[in-house]
């Protein structure tokens, strides 16, 4: 027996000599032999030989002696199957679990082994062949799960309808005070019903549906089990995507999270911060889900649950795609994810990860026309692959990776086909994250097709604008940082087609780009400036057109999407050469002009819209084309008409942009040759203006000694909008011909390049205005939000949005052994009602606002006043002591009851004021035991006791002992209103 290895041939001689032995000891040793054989032969997947030994064990012993070893016999096999799983060995648990079959006889352990095959075939990729087989265990448990997808889908609406009945008469909050589910088989039951949602969800969402609700109704019915941790997070997505409810949706995640907590369940970590995810990007930024992800594998690895771990790992890099980080970091995640699952054997994350890597292939390979990848053929297989595994929501996913991936490439064809191949699956996606991005391209493909599509098709290509729109719009006020982009984006490109002003137009592009920051949504930024550049090069101001070109560009290549870039460099340089032939010059100069130099200098003049920047690079560049010494540019100003000098390059060399200088005060230039070139609107060349007959007795033209001189006037759409004047005193006949030619063609796109940039620095401006409008008017709104219009006093919502938020900070860092407390006063001015009556309404708003001003003076600068509503003030008074806070009370009723108050020119009233006060933390042993709304209701509570002592005074609710944990006590006292009785065994209220 100390040798293993021997122990079949030991149990066999032992079993051959059975009937030799008599006493009770030697019966007992030869059946531990036999069960230790046999136990041996489980782990080696010997059932047979496993199954013979058991039975001679039995044999061996009396029933009474034998009941409890079967029991042991399945835990032991059970646990070598899980293990089996664990390590990747399939086939030995494949084995384990026709054995286990064999020897389960109760319901339970039937149940049990049904489990461990699900989870067997879940890592397989066989995921209907799973659910088939909790189905299967579930009917022992007497739960139906239909086949047909009709009574699937009836029985889910009529779960959501119960869902919903449910939450309008729960809070959310307390789903986790549920009792605990004491039932065996619904808690079994739970247990399958939480197996089967993950596959469920991918291949069957709507019974994924069914499932949830399912538990959901079982937990509400029977109590909470730990499973119920996933459950809650489950329904917060179904409330999120069925009824549109984010935030409620965010609340059952955060209860899953509670719940995890109460029962110390660490092996719903997990699933749970794999499932929230798709719950936080709705109300949250999408780093939070990033996190979550993180949580599910980091513990999903500490709990043993790899197949949890598989999926976050896969999901946080298909996630880091959507949300636009650089795609060689998405690469390395994705490998990294793929080596892992591959590791852990999870066949259907590692789908998602191969799928999310293969999609950013297509992105970083460059348009090789002789070597092309063969995309169309790989797209094929891996459709078909995705099909065979039945996985609804991977499928849906690749077909809105190529619907991305096609348009951003300007296939907008090809993005079409796979944006209606989604449509058809989309109902299986409805909370994830590339659900907004679906719809956006979608409606970017219908306005593509928009200048082709007839009025009839018009009509409905609107109508479902409409329609998507309101959605993005839904979901951008949610979550402005995730989705507030896109529906800019969207919203503009509409304008666009609606002929909008342009200013409308102008306003949602740039608040598409100002939504999103940093490093983050890099390839929506990157189409949306690209679209913005189509927009104005459509509109014929290339120069703003180009520059937004060239930052999506840039964007595009820091995204890492090298075929992007690559397709348009081969377009920049088609147009390029384009431009080149149409735009043909003189047959006579031809030969003496460098057009490519032309054509760098024209690229730098254009991909410049500051007008300083660019005045700066245009003078460089005229006085370098023509071979002039000195120069300076003169505009037009459109209000007064007169022309002002610019920007000047010197003699030295040095270039400079001057302050604006009228014409008229400049001694940069000859004002003559200038003022005859703007009469004639003729460009002027002077081959030696020192022997030249008209010029060789002008003043500035003997001063400088000029020699050459070129002055050549600027147009834009037949309007003289410059001049340009360039000299060169070294030679004579320095500005030919053919530098004539040059300075021509450089002038013209000159022309539009500066008539851009200050349509560019216009609209900056106007951008600028409006910012600074809309600012000082959300500070309006902001400060009326939060303050009550007749007294100026906060308001609730102050109350609720800061200062409870500010109550709740000090709580969380409070010392036992501090001395001062915060002090929480509601004031109720006494017989209020009899001013209106009596006197008007109007004298009432006089009576608030004079005792609203003389409260406010007896209060720092850091405590808060807030009107209540109506008649009654609250003060939240910050660090003082509880003598304090009773001598404040106390001067409260007495300088109210001595404070005049005019209700009318000949009319003067005293009235006197009620207050119920105490401090927190109410239990200094227990700080966090009430909130600050909790409070106000105790304060309100002393306030009534106040009334009934006879009014004009003050009420001190305090407490006789520490409550501590006591959930009994807390719970009445958050329950404390006017008509519950006086409990003076813990608290008691004194009077001031």
């Amino acid at each position: 027996t100390k040798k293993p290895d021997m122990i079949f041939d030991l149990t066999g001689h032992l079993n051959s000599c059975r009937e030799l032995i008599n006493g009770k000891s030697d019966r007992e040793e030869l059946a531990d032999l036999n069960i230790m054989a046999g136990k041996k032969a489980v782990k080696s997947t010997a059932f047979s030989t496993a199954l013979s030994y058991f039975e001679t064990a039995r044999s061996c012993l009396f029933e009474e002696e034998w009941s409890e070893i079967p029991d042991k016999l399945f835990s032991l096999s059970l646990e070598q199957t899980s293990a089996a799983i664990l390590s990747g060995d399939f086939h030995k648990a494949d084995s384990l679990c026709g054995y286990l079959s064999g020897i389960a006889n109760s319901t339970m352990e039937k149940c049990s082994v049904s489990g461990m095959k699900a989870s067997l075939l879940i890592l397989q990729g066989k995921l209907v062949e799973a659910i088939s087989e909790l189905s299967r265990a579930l009917l022992l448990l007497d739960i139906v799960l239909p086949e047909s997808a009709e009574e699937v889908e009836a029985r889910a609406q009529e779960g959501i309808v119960r869902l919903r009945a449910f939450l309008e008469k729960n809070r959310v909050e307390e789903l986790v005070n549920l009792p605990v589910m004491s039932n065996t088989e619904k808690v079994i039951a739970m247990q399958l019903l939480y197996q089967a949602n993950p596959p469920a969800i991918q291949v069957n969402p709507r019974l994924f549906s069914l499932i949830t609700l399912t538990m959901f109704e079982l937990t509400v019915t029977y109590g909470a089990t730990p499973f119920s941790c996933k459950c809650f997070s489950d329904c917060g997505g179904l409330v999120g995507s069925v009824l549109s409810d984010y935030k409620t949706a965010y609340k059952l995640g955060e209860a899953s999270l509670a719940l995890i907590g109460k029962f110390k369940a660490e092996f719903q970590k997990p699933p749970v911060y794999f499932m929230l995810p798709f719950l936080s990007f709705w109300v949250k930024p999408y780093q939070e889900s990033i996190d979550y992800y993180d949580l599910s594998y980091k513990s999903g690895l500490e709990n043993g649950d790899l197949m949890h771990a598989a999926y976050a790992a896969a999901h946080k890099v298909h996630l880091l795609m959507w949300v636009g980080k650089n795609l060689t970091v998405c690469k390395n995640e994705a490998e990294s994810a793929i080596a892992f699952i591959k590791r852990v054997k999870g066949a259907p994350p590692l789908l998602l990860a191969e799928i999310v890597r293969y999609s950013i292939r297509k992105l970083q390979t460059a348009p090789e026309r002789d070597d092309e990848s063969d995309f169309e053929a790989e797209d094929k297989e891996m459709l078909e692959n995705i099909k065979k595994t039945h996985n609804i929501v991977f499928l849906c996913r690749f077909l809105q990776y190529n619907t991305l991936i096609n348009f951003i490439l300007g296939n907008i064809e090809e993005a079409e086909k796979w944006n209606k191949m989604a449509e058809e699956t989309v109902f299986s996606v409805q909370n994830d994250f590339s659900l907004p991005d679906h719809y956006l391209f979608k409606a970017l493909i219908m306005i593509y097709k928009w200048n082709n599509a007839s009025p009839a098709e018009r009509k409905e290509i609107k109508k479902n604008l409409v329609g998507i729109k309101e959605r993005i719009k839904c979901w951008a006020e949610i979550c402005p940082e995730n989705f507030a982009h896109k529906y800019y984006l969207l919203s503009a490109e509409i304008a666009v087609i609606e002929k909008r002003p342009l200013d409308t137009i102008v306003d949602l592009f740039e608040n598409a780009i100002k939504s999103i920051n940093g490093n983050d949504f890099m390839h929506l930024g990157a189409l949306c400036r690209e679209l913005y550049g189509n927009f104005w090069i459509k509109k014929g101001n290339e120069t703003i057109g180009k520059a937004y070109i060239k930052e999506a560009y840039y964007l595009y290549k820091q995204w890492g999407a090298y075929g992007k870039t690559a397709l348009m460099d081969e377009a920049s340089q088609k147009t390029a050469s384009t431009r080149i032939v149409s735009n043909p010059v003189s047959t006579t100069v031809t030969n003496y002009i460098d057009m490519i130099s032309i054509f760098k200098s024209t690229q730098a003049i254009s991909s410049e819209i500051k007008i300083e920047r660019l005045l700066t690079i245009l003078i460089n560049i005229l006085i370098e084309n023509a071979g002039a010494q000195r120069g300076c540019i003169l505009l037009r100003n459109e209000r007064d008409g007169h022309f002002y000098i610019e920007a000047v390059q010197d003699t030295a060399g040095c270039r400079r942009v001057i302050q604006t200088v009228p014409l008229a005060e400049s001694d940069e230039f000859c004002h003559e040759i200038v003022q005859y070139a703007i009469r004639t609107g003729n460009p002027i060349v002077i081959r030696d203006a020192c022997s030249d007959s008209t010029w060789q007795t002008n003043a500035y033209v003997n001063k400088n000694r000029i020699r050459s001189v070129l002055c050549m006037p600027v147009y834009y759409q037949n309007r003289l909008k410059g001049i340009v004047y360039l000299e060169n005193n070294l030679s004579d006949n320095v500005f030919t011909s053919a530098r004539l030619e040059t300075i021509k063609i450089l002038a013209s796109q000159a022309a539009i390049s500066i008539e851009n940039a200050r349509l560019y620095e216009t609209m900056e401006e106007k951008i600028r205005e409006r910012t600074r409008q809309l600012n000082a008017a959300n500070e309006r709104l902001v400060k009326l939000s939060l303050h009550d219009s007749l007294t100026n006093l906060y308001n609730r919502r102050y109350f609720y949005n800061i200062a409870c938020k500010k109550v709740s900070s000090y709580l969380k860092h409070y010392n036992i052994s501090q001395k001062d407390c915060i002090g929480v006063f509601l004031i109720d001015i006494d017989h209020f009602k009899e001013v209106n009556d009596t006197y008007g309404h109007s004298a009432g708003d006089n009576v608030l606002i004079t005792i609203s001003k003389v409260l406010k003076q007896l209060i720092g600068k850091d405590d808060i006043l807030v009107r209540w509503g109506g008649e009654e003030l609250l003060i939240v008074m910050n660090y003082q002591t509880a003598d304090y806070y009773r001598e404040f009370s106390e001067k409260i009723t007495k300088i109210i009851e001595n404070t005049p108050l005019r209700v009318s020119d000949n009319k003067i009233i005293y009235k006197t004021c009620s207050l119920g006060y105490t401090e927190v933390p109410l239990d200094p042993s227990n700080p966090e035991l009430l909130n600050l709304d909790q409070i106000v209701n105790i304060c309100d509570y002393a306030l009534y006791y106040a009334k009934e002592n006879g009014r004009n005074c003050a009420a001190h609710f305090k407490l006789n002992r520490q409550i501590g944990m006591d959930a009994d006590l807390k719970k009445y006292l958050i329950g404390l209103s006017r008509s519950a009785g006086l409990n003076k065994e813990y608290f008691t209220i004194e009077f001031n």
